[in-house]
């Protein structure tokens, strides 16, 4: 070819429209990191500077009020499932003073958020007496989400089962609980939050997350 035909070649080249599917990964690369942005930023600016030096810290409640205010968005259909108003219930375990405690944090947190998903929301706390009598509450006020406060560890393999089927978000801060059986958890490590994720977990319960969030946490299989 020769070096008049290259430069035809170049000019016709920048004269055509650029190519959607570029731009459309541009697009998504950008959305993301605005989404990394928007999780990380809001969570990791309430953290202590002594949790920042801590190895491992409990994730403060305003965090977790923050985090379960936002994900839910990235279930594709969180908000059919929940109607015009997310209900959450807050679980915690019976004559457990740690449990009480850290249910009260959170639910006192979640007032303070205007929306989850963009949607008004309900946040009650309950202590748990029997799988029926969950199951039963959950399905009567079409709760969406669970919050399964500590001291469950005997119940929580029942709680799930009987939950998953309502397809119910189920959310932790302890990482174990994910791993055993819960949706969605929160931890802090080295100072950073981080998002955990169980996908089989997630698709017995009927949940599916964007894969913009998968990007950003700690997914189990």
């Amino acid at each position: 070819m020769t070096l008049s035909g290259v430069a035809e070649r170049r000019a016709s080249q920048q004269a055509l429209p650029p190519d959607p599917r570029r731009r459309h990964r541009a697009r998504r690369r950008r959305w993301v990191r605005l989404a990394a942005g928007a999780l990380w930023i809001a969570a990791a600016a309430v953290l202590s500077a002594r949790e920042v030096m801590a190895q491992r810290a409990e994730v403060p409640a305003t965090v977790q009020a923050q985090l379960i205010s936002k994900v839910p968005a990235y279930d594709y259909e969180f908000k059919k499932r929940a109607g015009e108003r997310v209900q959450v219930l807050i679980l915690a375990s019976p004559g457990n003073a740690e449990s009480a405690r850290a249910a009260a944090l959170v639910h006192a947190a979640l007032q303070q958020e205007k929306a989850i998903a963009g949607l008004p929301h309900t946040a009650t706390i309950a202590t748990f007496k029997d799988v029926a009598a969950l199951a039963s509450e959950v399905r009567a006020r079409s709760i969406s989400i669970v919050y399964l406060g500590p001291g469950l560890e005997d119940n929580l393999l029942p709680i799930c089962a009987a939950l998953e089927p309502m397809k119910v978000l189920t959310v932790s801060t302890l990482a174990e609980y994910v791993k055993r059986c819960a949706v969605l958890g929160f931890e802090v490590m080295s100072g950073r939050p981080r998002i955990l994720v169980h996908l089989a977990h997630a698709q017995r319960s009927g949940i599916r997350f964007r894969s913009e969030l998968l990007e950003l946490a700690t997914v189990y299989r």
